[in-house]
């Protein structure tokens, strides 16, 4: 087999092999990975000029079997990576084994919010840290998660060959014991916990006791060492059965509203880069109608006639209403949210909810693509 050096980022083994297929056809196979972390790619596109397109599978295989023979272009894509073409012949009866190896386009940049149930799962860091190499995660939030849990996933992430140096946790928790944390691509700057033992409910205007809930997490990182985004993360009020679920949701609301006035009081919304994500809870119908949680998230209620100021809830706008996040029942509690200062570098049809097998929780994971640079 020949060995060829494509480019200086991109490295192709390719050769003609002796096996014999029973048609006058040539066959084109081979496999697709990450050239930086060796990771398969799944789903990555072959066409051939001849007319003829496959699909890597599971395991980054790809099959261009009955190809016709001839000088032909081959050209291999795949979302988040660019596309690299390649020159091949193909002749009668023999097999040829092309595989390759694709660069990340180093302008995308992949956020990921994960409700990770405490890891306690026999295996969970490793199942995690697995699940964000296959994603290629640059920052991921994580809720439910505590400082011991830290040199645990560090060390699965270093065994699977994945590198995201930069973690900082809130400095408070919530009942019981549960943390928010960041893992990051890029150094986190400007950490800092918000906490109100009491606010007022926007919608009763009563005030509402916040004691013992998770604090909301505000951070900035400069992605790609030169974009400041900044960061609200969240794990609002939980649907507890035993308190009543009319408390629950003004409690959540409430929370939601202080992220609202944090940001209009701190942040310009039109132009600063704002992420509000994590587990939002959102358990209840009601969660998702005007004036109530996600309506809060999205300021849709602080100036109705003027919706230029809107943060747009990219998993509850482009996704399924049955998308859900968890796997005990059905319900879209997490979400990503970005302003209007941040959308447009939103990659379209770019969000997801991964189901990771093994998974590390119960929650299934929100992720979207950023695309910085040229559009």
């Amino acid at each position: 087999m020949l060995f060829v050096s494509c480019s200086p980022n991109e490295l192709i083994y390719f050769g003609p092999s002796s096996q014999i297929t029973n048609s006058l056809f040539g066959t084109v196979r081979g496999y697709i990975t990450d050239i930086s972390n060796h990771t398969v790619i799944v789903g990555a596109r072959v066409n051939i000029s001849s007319g003829f397109t496959v699909f890597s599978d599971e395991t980054g295989a790809f099959n261009l079997a009955s190809s016709l023979p001839g000088d032909w272009e081959i050209t291999f894509s795949a979302p988040h990576y660019s596309s690299y073409t390649s020159n091949i012949s193909i002749e009668s009866h023999q097999t040829n084994i092309l595989s390759v190896e694709l660069v990340r386009n180093n302008s995308d940049v992949i956020i990921a919010a994960f409700n990770v149930a405490d890891l306690k799962i026999t295996g969970s860091h490793d199942f995690l840290a697995k699940w964000m190499k296959s994603a290629s995660v640059d920052i991921i939030v994580l809720e439910e998660i505590q400082p011991d849990d830290a040199p645990l996933l560090d060390s699965a992430l270093t065994s699977n060959g994945v590198s995201l140096p930069y973690h900082v946790f809130t400095i408070q928790y919530g009942y019981p014991n549960d943390y928010i944390a960041v893992w990051s691509k890029w150094p986190v700057y400007d950490a800092s916990d918000i906490v109100y033992p009491v606010y007022t409910d926007p919608v009763s205007g009563t005030n509402i006791s916040l004691s013992y809930l998770r604090p909301v997490f505000k951070f900035r990182i400069n992605v790609l060492g030169s974009y400041p985004v900044w960061f609200y993360a969240a794990h609002l009020k939980a649907e507890y059965e035993l308190d009543p679920a009319f408390l629950n949701l003004q409690k959540r609301r409430t929370q939601a509203q202080i992220i609202q006035d944090t940001i209009l009081a701190t942040q310009n919304i039109y132009t600063d880069q704002i992420v509000i994500l994590g587990d939002m809870n959102t358990a209840l119908p009601e969660d998702f109608d005007s004036g109530q949680t996600l309506d809060i998230l999205s300021f849709h209620n602080d100036n109705p006639a003027n919706p230029s100021n809107d943060f747009i809830p990219i998993n509850a706008t482009f996704l399924p209403d049955d998308a859900w996040t968890i796997s005990t029942f059905s319900s879209r509690l997490d979400h990503i949210l970005l302003s209007p200062g941040l959308f447009p570098y939103y990659v379209s049809n770019s969000v997801n909810i991964p189901h990771p097998s093994p998974s590390p929780s119960d929650h299934y994971p929100v992720v979207i693509t950023l695309k910085y640079g040229n559009f």
